[in-house]
C-alpha cells in the first residue's frame, strides 16, 4: 500500500510540472495554422500586426486572467470577413461542458444557459473592425468566448430553445471545442507574453460556420473574425486535464506493477 501511495504522490507531482505544458496538446478536433500557414492570410496579417516578436499556438478554448486583485485588460475587434452577422461575447467558465456533444439537447442547455450568463462585446451590426470592450474581472477567472454567427444575442436568447444546434447557422460557436457539436475546433488561438496591446496577449481566429456536420458549408478559412486581447493566457481545456492525468496515472502504475513482480520474483 506504501508503494501504491508513492505512485499517487509522484502522479500529482508530475501533474504540477506538466499541466501548464498541456495547452499544447490535441483535442478530438484541432485545427492547426502552423500546419500551412499560407492557407491562412488573414489570420497571418494579425499575427504580424499583434505579436511583432512571435508567438506560441495553443489548442486551447479557455483563458486565464491575469494580474491581482482586479484586472482591467481590453479585447479588440480586430477583423473580419465572414458572410453572417454576428454577436460575440465572453463568459467565465464554471467547470462544466456538455456531457455528450453528439447530442442535441445536452448541447442546447450548456449553451443556452453560458450564452444568457455571458456578456456580449461586439455585435457586427453595431460595432465596425477597431472597435474595443474595456473589461474588468478578477485575476484567476477563467473565461471563454462565444460567437453567434447569423443572429442577434436577444433573438438567440428569445429562440435560441428552438435551435437545432448541427443545422442551424444562428446556432452559437465556442472557444472551447468540447462545447461544440461534435466537438468541433472552431477558432485558432494564439498567445504572447507581449504584443502590440500590452503583456500577455491573445489572438482568436475564428471560421463561423460549423465544420463537422455531413452538410457543412464551411471553407474553414478561420477569417470570419479575429479578436485579439491582452492579461490574458490561454489555459487547458478540461478534457486535456483528464488526458494528462489518466496518462501519468497509467504509465505510473504499470511502472508500479513491474517493479512489484520483478519483486516477487526475487522471494
Amino acid at each position: 500500500m506504501n508503494g501504491l501511495k508513492l505512485v499517487i504522490m509522484r502522479t500529482l507531482f508530475l501533474l504540477v510540472l506538466v499541466l501548464p505544458l498541456t495547452c499544447g496538446l490535441a483535442r478530438a478536433d484541432t485545427v492547426l495554422y502552423g500546419t500551412d500557414p499560407s492557407a491562412y492570410p488573414e489570420t497571418t496579417a494579425q499575427l504580424n500586426s499583434m505579436f511583432p516578436h512571435g508567438y506560441t499556438e495553443s489548442t486551447a478554448g479557455l483563458f486565464d486572467v491575469t494580474g491581482s486583485g482586479t484586472t482591467q485588460f481590453t479585447i479588440k475587434y480586430a477583423s473580419q470577413d465572414g458572410a453572417y452577422n454576428f454577436s460575440v461575447g465572453y463568459f467565465i467558465y464554471n467547470g462544466t461542458l456538455p456531457s455528450n456533444t453528439a447530442s442535441a439537447s445536452s448541447l442546447e442547455s450548456w449553451a443556452y444557459n453560458t450564452v444568457a450568463g455571458g456578456k456580449e462585446l461586439f455585435d457586427e451590426r453595431t460595432s465596425s473592425p477597431g472597435a474595443t470592450a474595456t473589461i474588468n474581472l478578477p485575476a484567476g477567472s477563467v473565461i471563454g468566448f462565444y460567437l453567434i454567427p447569423n443572429d442577434t444575442l436577444a433573438d438567440f436568447l428569445a429562440n435560441g430553445k428552438n435551435y437545432n444546434p448541427f443545422t442551424s447557422s444562428a446556432w452559437p460557436l465556442f472557444s472551447i471545442a468540447g462545447a461544440n457539436p461534435n466537438s468541433s475546433d472552431q477558432a485558432m488561438v494564439f498567445s504572447s507574453g507581449t504584443s502590440a496591446m500590452g503583456n500577455n496577449g491573445v489572438l482568436l481566429s475564428w471560421e463561423d460556420m460549423l465544420r463537422l456536420t455531413p452538410n457543412s458549408q464551411s471553407d474553414s478559412d478561420f477569417n470570419d473574425l479575429i479578436l485579439t486581447a491582452n492579461c490574458l493566457q490561454p489555459v487547458p481545456e478540461p478534457s486535456t486535464y483528464a488526458l494528462a492525468s489518466a496518462g501519468l496515472l497509467a504509465l505510473l502504475l504499470a511502472g508500479y506493477r513491474i517493479r512489484q513482480h520483478k519483486k516477487s520474483k526475487h522471494v
